[in-house]
Formats: structure tokens, C-alpha cells, sequence
């Protein structure tokens, strides 16, 4: 049986891109949803007496306006562009009416036609949409919350991307974003422009820092190949040297060194999509590390040395991990607006110990990790005698490395500090 709701995907081309299955849908419908423009397009193949309703601007009311008019009994055809599954209205809308309420027909995307006229093959192309929001250029601070976050992750995902760009996410603002990151170098782009119209345009292979101050056609998609190796790719996951990270001066600096780093993000057992929380984050080594273990997932950091937040970003921006956070203020300050962790590191207390424990105890997801840096006996008392209060079990690792020095022309070892490490891992519920 028909649906009395087609999901038609168009072309600027007109007319002659529909299929006569499409066309007779389209001819017999007497509602007709779609953008302006192709209101206007596609118009000569409509009945005289069909109502033309724009849905510009008011997507989110076309779902009540298709059950309306399936109450009424009309025959309704909605224009989308392209495919309408391929990050197109059929993909929100299956979310949103009943099963087997709609049929969909296709159109070739226009992702695969910009591929077609380069012509580059696209089995192995990554795609992405940057229809969603706006949230202006990218910048220093940006994170996970920014609109063009989703492309960064892609640029570190694949080696040749497809964009569907928006009025407001421009090749010009992608180009911009590539040069701030220093990567002008690592790809190059190619801006496929009003695709199917007379008036196409295709600029091939276009250095990213001339495109900032340009402007393309409207509508248009880019596609990316990258042709040099990023400049983040040389930095591995976790195990980074200490004086790689810039940090306040005090002694050796406000960092836990890479052993004990080492160590401690083993216990956190961060696997890709968690949610990791750093306390304390000193110069950021432990959750920038963590970062780099669940590129996918987000890192909630806190600081209370406002000193130390430029050193922080600094290095966040040399390593690229925008899935980085970092607030300024004493813990628990603020935490009751971050997500529930899979992880929690804590690096440095305020004094604030047994509050925080009970903090992430609380929030801690059911088989999430705690990992506490302790390096004063009288804190180690406090925390075992907690832990041991509230019946929960724990685990404790005293590390004791001995690193090599230069003496004369032979090396001798120099112990360092040892540091004891917490671990709890927080029960699953059983219902």
C-alpha cells in the first residue's frame, strides 16, 4: 500500500532529475512542503489547486503538520534535497512519526555529485553535515560545544572528507579554522558550488589559506584530501615527556610525572566515548592524556591556580585535544553542572578531600573508575579512613622509580618521591 506521505528528493537541476514513479507522486499531491526554492522549481509539475507551504525556517513544525494532514486525508509530498536519509528531513523525521507512515525516494546527494566532478572515487571518503548551528569561528578556547567540533574530530578520523557546508559553516570559515590550527599545509580543498544549476562552479584544489577571504556560491560542498601529515600526529596518546608540558614554576613544577602518569591512567581503564573528570588538573599532563585516550569522549578539568589555565591551554593547543575542558575554581565548585563520569582523576584536593570523595562517589557511573594521587601519609590516612567508613573497596599502589642522572661521564640513579595511588571502582547496580 502507498503512504499518503512521499519524502521526494530534488535536485536544482528541476524537473528532469525526478523519476516518473517521483513525478506522479508529486502531480497528484494537493500539499507540497518544501523550501522556497523549490516551491518555485519544481512548481510546473503540481496541481493548480495544491497548497505550496515553505517550511523555511520551521522544521521543527513539519512532523505536526504531516500528522494533520494524514488526519485529514491529504495526499502530501515534502521536497528534500538530494537523499533525504543522507543527513536530509527523512533522517528527522523517522525519529519523529510512526513507522510505515512515509515513503521515501531518493535522489543521488550532492556529496556524490561533488565527488562525481572531480571525479575522485568516495568508497573511502568521510562525511559530515554542518547544518546544525552556528556558533561562530572557531577559536583558542573552543571545545566539544562548538559547532565545528564534529569537523575537527573528522580531520583526525580520515584522509578524504566530504562537508555539507551551511550558510553560516562557509569553506571560507573551514579554511579559516584550518590555517588557526596550522594545518594549511595538511590539506587541500576543492569547493564544489550550486551544483545541477547553469551557473556551477567547481574550484579544484585550493590552498586553504586562500580561501579565508573568499567568497563562494551558495549552496556548496567541500571536499577535503589531505596531502601532508598533520602536525598532531607525531604526539602519542599518553607518555609524554615532562618538559614537554608547559607549566607554573614551583620546584619541578606542578605536574605528575610520567611514571606516576603512566600508572595512573592505567587504573582509569579510559576506554574511547568516557567521560573523564580531572581534579587538580595542575598543568594538565594527566587529563590531556586522557583525552587522547577517548578522542570520542570528553575531558571535565578544574584548576584552582588561575596562573595556571594559560600553561593549560598552551598545551592543550599544541596536542589538539578540544575534547578538553578546563575551569578555574576550587572543587567541588561547579561540578554539579558537568556530566556523570566513567573516570575520575584526582591530582589535587584543596583540602577539600572527603567532599570530593563523596562528590564522585555519588556521581560516579557503575563500574566507573577513582584514581586519587596521594604524597602526604596524613592525606592517605584520611582517604583509606573514608573509604573504609563508607564500605567501599579500594586498592592502593605506591610507586618508588628511580631515574637515571648523568654523573661525571658515567649515570647514577636518583629516586624520586613515591606516590601513593588510590583506586576504587565503583559498583554496578543489579536490578
Amino acid at each position: 500500500m502507498t503512504a499518503a506521505i512521499c519524502i521526494l528528493g530534488v535536485l536544482d537541476s528541476g524537473l528532469e532529475s525526478l523519476s516518473h514513479a517521483g513525478r506522479c507522486r508529486l502531480e497528484q499531491a494537493d500539499l507540497v512542503l518544501g523550501d522556497v526554492r523549490f516551491l518555485e522549481l519544481y512548481a510546473p509539475a503540481m496541481a493548480q489547486d495544491a497548497e505550496k507551504r515553505p517550511f523555511t525556517g520551521q522544521i521543527a513544525q513539519v512532523p505536526h503538520w504531516l500528522e494533520q494532514a494524514q488526519t485529514q486525508g491529504r495526499r502530501v509530498v515534502v521536497l528534500a534535497t538530494g537523499d533525504p536519509l543522507f543527513f536530509g528531513l527523512a533522517g528527522y523525521l523517522t525519529g519523529k512519526l510512526p513507522p510505515g507512515s512515509f515513503e521515501v525516494h531518493g535522489q543521488v546527494s550532492s556529496l556524490q555529485l561533488a565527488f562525481s566532478r572531480i571525479p575522485l572515487a568516495w568508497s573511502e571518503a568521510r562525511w559530515l553535515s554542518l547544518h546544525a548551528r552556528d556558533s561562530g569561528d572557531w577559536h583558542p578556547e573552543a571545545d566539544f560545544e562548538h559547532a565545528l567540533y564534529p569537523f575537527w574530530q573528522a580531520l583526525n578520523a580520515a584522509a578524504l572528507l566530504g562537508v555539507l557546508t551551511s550558510p553560516a559553516n562557509t569553506p571560507s570559515r573551514l579554511a579559516h579554522m584550518l590555517t588557526l590550527l596550522g594545518l594549511e599545509n595538511t590539506w587541500k580543498m576543492t569547493v564544489c558550488q550550486r551544483l545541477g544549476q547553469q551557473d556551477e562552479r567547481v574550484d579544484r584544489d585550493l590552498e586553504p589559506s586562500d580561501c579565508v577571504a573568499r567568497t563562494f556560491l551558495e549552496p556548496n560542498v567541500v571536499i577535503l584530501q589531505k596531502v601532508a601529515p598533520s602536525p598532531y600526529d607525531r604526539w602519542p596518546a599518553f607518555g609524554l615527556p615532562d618538559d614537554f608540558y608547559q607549566k607554573k614554576v614551583f620546584k619541578k613544577g606542578l605536574i605528575t610525572r610520567r611514571e606516576v602518569r603512566a600508572i595512573s591512567l592505567a587504573y582509569l581503564a579510559i576506554t574511547d566515548g568516557d567521560t573523564v573528570w580531572d581534579i587538580g588538573a595542575g598543568s594538565g599532563s594527566v587529563g590531556l592524556e586522557a583525552a587522547g585516550l577517548t578522542p570520542y569522549g570528553q575531558v571535565w578539568a578544574i584548576e584552582k591556580n588561575d596562573s595556571s589555565i594559560h600553561h593549560i591551554l598552551a598545551n592543550r593547543a599544541r596536542l589538539g585535544r578540544f575534547n578538553y575542558r578546563i575551569a578555574c575554581g576550587l572543587a567541588p565548585q561547579g561540578l554539579e553542572a558537568w556530566p556523570d563520569p566513567d573516570a575520575v582523576f584526582i591530582g589535587g584536593s584543596g583540602g577539600n578531600l572527603e567532599v570530593l570523595m563523596a562528590l564522585v562517589l555519588s556521581r560516579l557511573k557503575g563500574g566507573g573508575r577513582l584514581v586519587i594521587n596521594l604524597v602526604a601519609l596524613e592525606n592517605l590516612t584520611r582517604t583509606l579512613a573514608y573509604l573504609d567508613h563508607h564500605h567501599q573497596p579500594w586498592s592502593i599502589t605506591q610507586t618508588g622509580c628511580s631515574l637515571s642522572q648523568p654523573l661525571l661521564n658515567m649515570n647514577r640513579l636518583e629516586t624520586q618521591s613515591p606516590v601513593w595511588i588510590v583506586t576504587v571502582t565503583k559498583e554496578v547496580d543489579v536490578c
